[in-house]
C-alpha cells in the first residue's frame, strides 16, 4: 500500500452529502471492514445535503 491518503475521508464526505454514513475499522483476524450506509432517497435539495455533510467542498464546488 502507498502512503496514507484521503480515500476513506473522501468517501465519508460523499456519503454524508447523500445523508449516509461510513464505518471503517479492524474486523479481527487481520481483516479490515468498510460499511457504507446510503438512504434510499437523496436529500430533497442541495442546501439540505450541504447542511448534512462534514464541511469539505464537494468536487462540483471546487
Amino acid at each position: 500500500a502507498g502512503e496514507g491518503g484521503s480515500g476513506l475521508a473522501g468517501l465519508r464526505e460523499r456519503l454524508a452529502a447523500l445523508g449516509g454514513s461510513l464505518e471503517a475499522g479492524a474486523a479481527g483476524g487481520g481483516l479490515f471492514r468498510v460499511t457504507a450506509t446510503v438512504p434510499l432517497t437523496a436529500p430533497r435539495n442541495r442546501s439540505e445535503a450541504l447542511h448534512n455533510r462534514s464541511g469539505s467542498a464537494t468536487p462540483d464546488e471546487r
